[in-house]
């Protein structure tokens, strides 16, 4: 069922495409932007408790790399990004 949400919003909504303009701070970042805010997205859209569940969700199945990517950011440096 997610990898069905995942396809449906990046072919109706182009949704990967606008969110890597997304830009931050941060001087050569090894996790893009786009692949953390992705991540707190779906953790909202799944409806996970916490940013533990999502990334062990990123990490366990590959239903996730259409949207995120290979690069998955860890929950602590998702953390990190939104403070």
């Amino acid at each position: 069922m997610m990898s069905r949400f995942c396809r449906y919003v990046q072919k109706v909504f182009d949704f990967g495409q606008r969110v890597r303009v997304l830009q931050d701070s941060r001087q050569k970042p090894r996790i893009p932007t786009a692949a953390i805010w992705l991540s707190a997205f779906l953790m909202f859209a799944t409806r996970r408790g916490s940013l533990n569940a999502i990334e062990s969700e990123l990490y366990r199945s590959q239903r996730f790399d259409l949207l995120v990517g290979s690069q998955k950011p860890s929950a602590d440096r998702m953390g990190m990004s939104f403070v």
